[in-house]
């Protein structure tokens, strides 16, 4: 039989393994969840946003570039910026966007141009990281097709279709459907180029 303190031991050491194994659960179910695992609550279309997007649908905001060598036709005006516009360059296609007004928005349109690599997340957005931090406002919004935003303040995340989650709005592409972003988008990663100028 075993003396008390070695049973007292071999109790503290259970417990101490015990312990070790919860820690290391918690651990590992934190370093497999993916980094912008914002894909809780899939919602349906906000008050505030549903009207827009039929409207929008019905008017331009693409411009597709022609192939060949890379240059760019200049046409009138395409060189001038304009407030609160941005442009996301997708392969051969343009996308004008309207800039939301908040801080973060701002301070992301003083970094432009930037070019950035997004990977497919969840069926419905391109999310990838923006090297930098800009300053949050978040809010739980039913985000929709078209709109981009900032989440966790470092991760820019372009809608195709809906989510609902707590992000920083940066802006929503003009005039585009759901189906007509997934085919300029892709279903796999892609890379955009948001810049001020066409």
């Amino acid at each position: 039989m075993k003396s008390f303190p070695e049973r007292n031991m071999f109790r503290f050491l259970r417990y101490v393994l015990l312990f070790l194994c919860i820690v290391s659960l918690f651990c590992a179910a934190a370093c497999g969840a993916p980094a912008a695992d914002h894909t809780q609550g899939q919602g349906g279309i906000s008050s505030e946003e549903g009207g827009q997007q039929d409207d929008q649908a019905e008017q331009g905001g693409r411009q597709d570039l022609p192939d060949g060598d890379g240059q760019e036709e200049n046409l009138p005006g395409q060189d001038e910026v304009q407030e609160g516009k941005m442009y996301l360059k997708i392969g051969n296609t343009v996308l004008t966007a309207t800039l939301a007004d908040n801080q973060a928005a701002r301070e992301l349109a003083q970094r432009l141009p930037l070019t950035l690599d997004l990977r497919d997340y969840g069926g419905f957005e391109k999310v990838g990281s923006l090297g930098f931090s800009l300053p949050r406002a978040d809010v739980s919004v039913t985000a929709q097709p078209g709109e981009f935003v900032l989440y966790q303040g470092n991760q820019f995340v372009l809608f195709y279709g809906q989510n609902t989650w707590s992000f920083t709005r940066l802006g929503r592409i003009d005039g585009m459907t759901a189906q007509q972003l997934q085919e300029i988008l892709g279903g796999g990663n892609v890379t955009v180029t948001l810049s001020a100028e066409r």
